[in-house]
């Protein structure tokens, strides 16, 4: 299975087109063509630490941002309900790379509420093992060359 950033972004946005099919899901920010209500997806940012071997351990920290109308009569209840929805669908995310799926765990989700829209962040914590590249020449040949007296 191949892990990447795309494929994660790409696996929220079919959760959240799942669960939410009126509601459009951007991952690009440009709030002059988006139709309201809508999720903003994004990544916040990104670490990758060196372990033992071919192995490294990669720290993603995600938002989920549920922009609406301001002033919307039904705004805080339907925040309300969105917030226990990530709850119960982020703990395991459906990841796909495009031939396989698995689910992978959310960590330290968390969420606050800014100018009525809700920020949902959450971070996925992943161990990766990189494919070793084949050492081609298996044996070095000596050289018989002597130098002339």
């Amino acid at each position: 299975m191949i892990f990447s950033s795309q494929n994660i972004m790409k696996s929220l946005s079919k959760l959240l087109q799942e669960r939410y099919p009126a509601y459009p899901v951007y991952t690009i920010l440009n709030r002059q063509e988006m139709t309201y209500p809508c999720f903003i997806l994004s990544l916040i940012s990104s670490t990758l630490e060196n372990q033992i071997g071919n192995r490294l351990f990669c720290n993603l920290c995600m938002e989920i941002v549920f922009v609406q109308q301001h002033g919307s009569a039904s705004g805080e209840e339907e925040i309300t309900d969105i917030i226990d929805c990530l709850d119960e669908v982020l703990e395991l995310i459906p990841y796909s790379d495009g031939e396989s799926t698995a689910l992978i765990r959310s960590y330290e989700r968390q969420w606050r509420i800014e100018n009525e829209e809700l920020h949902y962040q959450f971070h996925i914590k992943n161990r990766m093992s990189l494919v070793e590249k084949e050492n081609l020449m298996k044996e070095l040949e000596g050289n018989n060359a002597s130098i002339k007296q």
